[in-house]
C-alpha cells in the first residue's frame, strides 16, 4: 500500500513538473527579457499611412497600406526579444475617424503594448479628429497598455487634460520613453513646431529623471535626414538647446520624412525610419543596453515583403516610382549598425 501511494505521488510530482516544463518553454523569452532592467527591445513603425479607400499612384501604396500593417505586425510576433511597439505618427492618411478605429483593429493584433506620436496625417485642420478626438481613440481602444506606468503630466495624472498628445512611459526602472507632439493644428503645414508649454515640461521630465536613459518618440526629426524646408520644424533649435543641457537623453526616433538615416549628434541618436507604405516598406528592431560605460544601440531593419506576393510586387512599384531609393533605404549604416555611444565626462 505505501508503496502504491509513494508511486502515486512520484508520478504526480512528475506530471506537475512536465506541465511546469510545458509553460515554461511554450511562454514568450519576452518574460523573461524584462527582468533585465538594462536592456529595453523597441520595435518602431513609422508612417503606415492607413487607407482603405485611396488607390495612389505614386510611390505610397496607399492600396496595400493594410497588408503592409499585416505583415509587419505578424514580423513582430517573431521577435521574441521585443517589449513594446512604438509608431512615430501618420498611422492614418487621413484624419478620419473610421479609419483610426479600423487602424487601431490591426495594432490591437500585436502581442505586446503599443505607444504612439502624432503625426501630421493624424489630426484634421479643416475636419476629422483634434488632437482630443485622437488620444480618447487610442485611450479607449487600446487593449495592451501598461496604465499604470503611463503619465500625461507631472502630477502622474492617466488621463490627459489639456496636453493630450505628449506624455511619459516608464517601461522599466531604468529607462523612461518620452512621446511628443510636433503637429501643428491651426494651419495646413507639413512642418512641426514644439509649443513653449510642451517644451517646457519637456525639460521638467528631462531634469527629474537624470537617472534614466531617456528615448524620445516623436513624428518630426529635429536633426533632419536631409534638408527640406516644407518638413523642418520650426522651433528645432529652441528644441536641441534644451537636449543639450542634459545628458540623459540617448536616443530620439523619428519619422516624417520616410527615410532611413542614423545621425549621431553630440552623445543623442536621431534614428529616423522609413514609411512602412512606401519603399523600402520596413520598420526597426531598436535594441537598448545601458553600460557602465555608455549606451549600446543594436539596430536593425526589417523588411514586410516576405510573407504575400503581393506586397513584394508593390515594393517593386514603389521602388520604381522612387527618385531618391539611396535616401529611402539609406547606407548600410541607416539600416542595420551597432553602435555604442560613451557617457559624458560628467558621468
Amino acid at each position: 500500500m505505501l508503496k502504491t501511494k509513494n508511486k502515486f505521488i512520484k508520478s504526480t510530482f512528475c506530471v506537475v513538473l512536465f506541465f511546469l516544463f510545458i509553460a515554461v518553454v511554450s511562454a514568450r523569452p519576452i518574460d523573461l527579457f524584462k527582468l533585465n532592467d538594462n536592456t529595453l527591445d523597441i520595435v518602431q513603425i513609422s508612417d503606415v499611412h492607413f487607407d482603405t479607400k485611396t488607390k495612389s499612384n505614386s510611390k505610397r501604396m496607399l492600396e496595400f497600406s493594410r497588408d503592409f500593417l499585416n505583415d509587419a505586425i505578424s514580423k513582430v510576433y517573431d521577435l521574441t526579444g521585443a517589449e513594446l511597439v512604438v509608431f512615430s505618427g501618420d498611422i492614418v492618411n487621413h484624419s478620419d475617424k473610421n479609419e483610426f478605429l479600423k487602424f487601431l483593429n490591426i495594432a490591437n493584433k500585436l502581442c505586446i503594448p503599443w505607444y504612439y506620436a502624432p503625426g501630421n496625417h493624424d489630426i484634421g485642420i479643416l475636419g476629422g479628429l483634434s488632437k482630443l478626438d485622437v488620444t480618447t481613440l487610442w485611450l479607449k481602444n487600446s487593449k495592451l497598455l501598461d496604465r499604470k506606468n503611463l503619465c500625461f503630466d507631472n502630477q502622474n495624472s492617466y488621463y490627459p487634460a489639456n496636453h493630450p498628445l505628449f506624455y511619459s512611459y516608464t517601461p522599466k526602472k531604468n529607462f523612461l520613453l518620452l512621446f511628443l507632439d510636433g503637429v501643428i493644428d491651426n494651419e495646413i503645414t507639413a512642418n512641426g513646431y514644439f509649443p513653449k508649454d510642451e517644451l517646457v515640461w519637456l525639460e521638467n521630465q528631462l531634469k527629474n529623471n537624470l537617472d534614466k536613459k531617456v528615448i524620445i518618440v516623436q513624428h518630426f526629426p529635429v536633426v533632419e535626414p536631409f534638408k527640406s524646408n516644407s518638413h523642418v520644424v520650426r522651433n528645432a533649435d529652441e528644441y536641441l538647446k534644451i537636449i543639450d543641457k542634459y545628458s540623459n537623453v540617448v536616443a530620439i526616433l523619428s519619422g516624417h520624412y520616410h527615410f532611413a538615416k542614423i545621425t549621431q549628434r553630440k552623445n543623442v541618436l536621431h534614428i529616423s525610419t522609413p514609411a512602412l507604405v512606401e519603399y523600402p516598406n520596413a520598420f526597426r528592431e531598436i535594441k537598448i543596453t545601458k553600460m557602465n560605460t555608455g549606451t549600446k544601440f543594436e539596430i536593425r531593419l526589417i523588411e514586410t515583403k516576405t510573407i504575400e506576393t503581393n506586397l513584394q510586387y508593390a515594393q517593386k512599384i514603389s521602388k520604381s516610382r522612387s527618385k531618391k531609393t539611396t535616401l529611402d533605404n539609406g547606407q548600410e549604416y541607416d539600416r542595420n549598425a551597432v553602435i555604442i555611444i560613451k557617457n559624458p565626462i560628467s558621468q
